[in-house]
């Protein structure tokens, strides 16, 4: 070798030792970051699933639009109607079970669901692609409307002679 190949070849060793402090400072950076987290946060998403709702979570909502989003069965994109919630609540792909059951509670025009609240829950009596729950929707009530017959205080004043 040369002495200009013995130059060339230090810059490039000297390079590529730079290169590789780099990457490992990248790599400590990557090792570094919190790693612990939920499954359930790590598969969020940005539309509601059932796994969100649970026994029943309470929304407020804004408005219905149309979006394209991913269909698992073609894997391709489709339109579907997006009910969004002006509480923290992710919006909701809606189905033909609750856009039906929507329109009976609240009518037929989609602005006029603006403001009313819902409960989301869900439902382990669905079946979908072969797995069971899904998203169902109720009407909200009250805490006063929503007691029981044995939360209420018994009538005993029945006028029955004895």
């Amino acid at each position: 070798m040369n002495s200009d190949d013995d130059i060339r070849f230090h810059c490039e060793v000297q390079q590529w030792w730079e290169m590789q402090d780099q990457d490992s400072a990248w790599i400590e950076t990557q090792l570094n970051r919190n790693t612990n987290m939920k499954v359930s946060e790590m598969l969020s998403g940005n539309y509601l699933k059932k796994e969100d709702c649970g026994s029943g979570i309470g929304a407020v909502i804004d408005k219905v639009t149309k979006e394209m989003v991913s269909d698992p069965q073609t894997g391709g994109k489709v339109e579907k109607n997006i009910l969004h919630f002006s509480n923290d609540v992710k919006p909701h792909v809606l189905n033909t079970t609750n856009t039906l059951k929507l329109a009976e509670m609240f009518g037929d025009e989609t602005e006029e669901w603006a403001g009313k609240k819902i409960v989301l829950f869900n439902d382990t009596n669905v079946m979908y692609q072969g797995k069971a729950g899904g998203i169902r929707i109720r009407p909200f009530k009250p805490r006063e409307e929503a007691k029981t017959a044995a939360e209420v205080e018994p009538d005993f004043n029945d006028d029955v002679p004895f």
